[in-house]
């Protein structure tokens, strides 16, 4: 804002003036004027300012830099300076004594003085960090932004470049190793539980001691093992595991961007949170990136809009959500300034169909390739394609939502699909003062004679989210409407407050995490919402919905497929819906010679009541078949049904060898079916012998020839289930 000296007439004026602090030293200038204001101590040299607001950016992340331009002229300094007694100019003097200005505080107050008497009650005052500084003979032009400038991909990166490289060769076998330079260990790696990356292979390793680095897991994360050459970089990983999305934004704008923790209200940030994204959110971020770009990518994920609110000096965090119900009301005849109201449809803002690639395969490889996800959730919002006659795309790729957490994915798909399922419109306008306490991310409701009701002819009332406010003569503002259309099939439920869905797909062994930790459903609740998993309020109707394809099971006869962990808070049992395979592992077939037949496993564990909605089956692991022999022929057994199928017995016999015939290998189990026994057959002289083993049992069931017993479908272990579906349960309850 350009303003001019002019000769004061009245008791009540406006008054701007700049700070600048370095190193704890204030710097103070104010227009010039005289008598300079009573109880304002500044130089009066401030010859102009203008300042830019901050603009919310449609697409999510951090918008548009609040900006501040400030010109001031030179003066002479007489204070004697070193060596040097003849009067310097000032700003050639600041200058020199003031070599490392970036990112320093500039401040600039606006208010009014009356009688010609400074009281800050009576002035704003806007903060930014120092950008740029240009000097001439008559001056200086400074440029301020506000502090998440400080978040620039050029300026802040994560995680960090770490400068450790490899002591010696690494091959495809090796599984401790050094670090150089000496000391570099305890310097940028943590002692315990480190994910590096060498190339393009992970690496997850237990214990660092010094410069070594032992108890290691090659290939982590479905990366490729290869040999590393002496001086490969060694690169420390950023895990964020199941965390909320304002702890993650958090975490990158402070440890990573080094903005001063004081412009972000943490308590406010963690409600707005927890009340849009129930769910959590996570990645394993293995090789620096910008952080700017970080974060704009996440907001696709979990869609938020950071910007600077000057009036407050704060880093507002606000999520895209549904329009507020009470927003207040300003209309062209009461509020509007005359002639300043325009209006703009924003068709290429529309989205009718959003598609979400979630749970990343190879954290190291193209995040924009669709074929590195394991899962894809597509919302369409069919009334959108008919209006409009045509489709309008979203597609999103992301790395932080997991293959555990559908919720999130079908949250992010809703809120998008439902905020832009018609096109909005853009909307400007100019208020004066007494309308100007609405700004930059406020809900408003609106009214203008520009936008009709498309029924009726009447006004339109609409609601709308400020994207952008600036100070001047009069109050501008830039507006969205604020639609948010119907609810399709799939959004209900992940929209509502009182229900925590969580699903299950794909095969998944003991619900282990990428880590490879098994976990009970409470604990895979506790990773899918954190902010609920200590306390979880007991009204929540918590649902576990094994999908179509999954097939959830145990690679261990001894331990069930899926246990559902205690949850002694709620006031309804969990629900386990299922549409897939619950089953324990297949025991093995007997083989000949050798004890290797086994018991089926067990499918589900109860540690507290459920309620049931099974739409396709469950069973314990089908027993292994047994062996059999008959005179000089002896087969294996074959393979129970299961998940990690049961393995068929080994070998045939038939005695002497060299007259047996022919014979069969005994087959593994299916998921579902029991694998068949091995056969073999001779003769010898005029005797003919055959023997065929046991067939591995089915889900449920024992294997043949007095086999192996099934493990049981549900161990209700002094608990209790509530059907509401039965569906096809095979083996014991019991």
């Amino acid at each position: 804002m350009a303003f001019q000296t002019e000769k004061k007439k009245y008791a009540k004026e406006h008054l701007w003036f700049v700070e600048i602090e370095v190193g704890g030293t204030i710097y103070r200038f104010c227009e010039n004027r005289s008598p300079l204001p009573i109880g304002l101590e500044a130089t009066p040299s401030l010859q102009s300012i203008r300042t830019n607001p901050a603009e919310i950016k449609l697409e999510g992340g951090m918008g548009v830099r609040a900006k501040c331009s400030i010109t001031l002229l030179e003066s002479s300094d007489y204070t004697q300076w070193g060596t040097i007694t003849d009067p310097v100019r000032f700003w050639a003097r600041w200058r020199a004594e003031t070599p490392f200005y970036l990112g320093k505080r500039v401040s600039v107050f606006s208010g009014y003085i009356v009688n010609n008497t400074y009281n800050a009650n009576n002035f704003i005052r806007r903060d930014y960090v120092m950008e740029s500084f240009a000097q001439t003979a008559g001056g200086v032009s400074i440029t301020g932004k506000d502090p998440l400038k400080l978040a620039s991909n050029d300026r802040a990166k994560a995680p960090l470049e770490s400068n450790g490289s490899l002591l010696t060769e690494l091959t495809e076998t090796t599984s401790t190793f050094n670090l150089q330079p000496a000391g570099i260990g305890d310097l940028e790696y943590p002692a315990t539980d480190g994910i590096i990356r060498i190339g393009e292979e992970l690496i997850l390793y237990t214990t660092r001691t010094g410069d070594n680095i032992s108890g290691v897991t090659r290939g982590f994360r479905n990366t490729e093992i290869s040999s590393h050459a002496i001086g490969d970089v060694v690169q420390l990983c950023l895990q964020y595991d199941a965390e909320t999305v304002s702890n993650i934004v958090y975490d990158l704008l402070v440890n990573y961007a080094g903005i001063d923790a004081s412009f972000i209200n943490k308590p406010e940030w963690d409600a707005e949170s927890a009340n849009a994204f129930i769910t959590s959110y996570g990645t394993l971020l293995t090789e620096p990136e910008g952080v700017q770009d970080l974060i704009k990518e996440f907001a696709q994920s979990a869609p938020f809009y950071l910007y600077y609110d000057e009036r407050v000096n704060q880093i507002r965090f606000k999520a895209l959500k549904p329009p507020a119900d009470d927003a207040q009301l300003f209309t062209w005849q009461a509020n509007f300034i005359e002639g300043s109201t325009g209006v703009k449809d924003m068709q290429d803002m529309r989205v009718s169909t959003v598609v979400v690639n979630y749970g990343i395969i190879n954290p190291t490889k193209d995040l924009d390739e669709k074929s590195n996800y394991r899962s894809t959730y597509a919302r369409e919002d069919t009334d959108s394609v008919t209006d409009y006659g045509q489709r309008a795309y979203k597609t999103i790729n992301s790395r932080w939502i997991s293959i555990d957490n559908q919720s999130a994915a079908r949250l992010v798909a809703a809120r998008i699909g439902r905020r832009f399922s018609q096109a909005p419109r853009m909307l400007t306008f100019a208020m004066d003062a007494k309308d100007s306490d609405v700004w930059t991310g406020d809900s408003i409701q609106g009214e203008t004679d520009l936008i009709l009701e498309p029924t009726t002819g009447n006004i339109a009332r609409l609601p709308y989210q400020i994207l952008s406010a600036s100070e001047g003569k009069n109050y501008s503002y830039t507006a969205l409407e604020h639609s948010y259309g119907e609810a399709v099939p799939g959004d209900e439920d992940v929209e509502d407050p009182n229900v925590r869905l969580v699903f299950i797909g794909g095969e998944v062994d003991q619900l282990k995490d990428v880590n490879g930790t098994p976990r009970t459903l409470r604990q895979l609740f506790a990773d899918v919402f954190p902010a609920d998993e200590a306390a979880p309020d007991p009204d929540l109707d918590i649902r576990f919905i094994f999908e179509s394809n999954a097939v959830a099971g145990s690679s261990d006869n001894t331990i069930h497929a899926v246990k559902t962990g205690s949850w002694p808070e709620l006031n309804t049992p969990i629900l386990v819906q299922n549409s897939g395979l619950i089953v324990g592992r297949g025991g093995d077939g007997q083989s000949i010679g050798t004890n290797t037949l086994t018991v089926g496993g067990p499918a589900i564990l109860l540690q507290d009541d459920i309620r049931l909605q099974n739409f396709n089956v469950i069973g314990g692991g089908g027993g292994g078949g047994n062996s059999a022999t008959i005179g000089r022929a002896s087969a294996a057994g074959g393979g129970g049904a299961g998940f990690s199928v049961g393995l068929g017995g080994g070998g045939t016999s038939y005695n002497p060898p060299e007259d047996e015939q022919q014979n069969t290998a005994a087959q593994n189990g299916t998921f579902t079916d029991g694998g068949l026994g091995g056969t073999v057959s001779g003769q010898t002289g005029g005797e003919f012998d055959s023997a065929t083993g046991g067939a591995g049992g089915d889900l449920g069931q024992a294997g043949a020839l007095s086999g192996a017993a099934a493990g049981k479908a549900i161990d209700l272990n002094g608990f209790t289930v509530t059907y509401v579906e039965t569906g096809t349960i095979l083996g014991a309850v019991s």
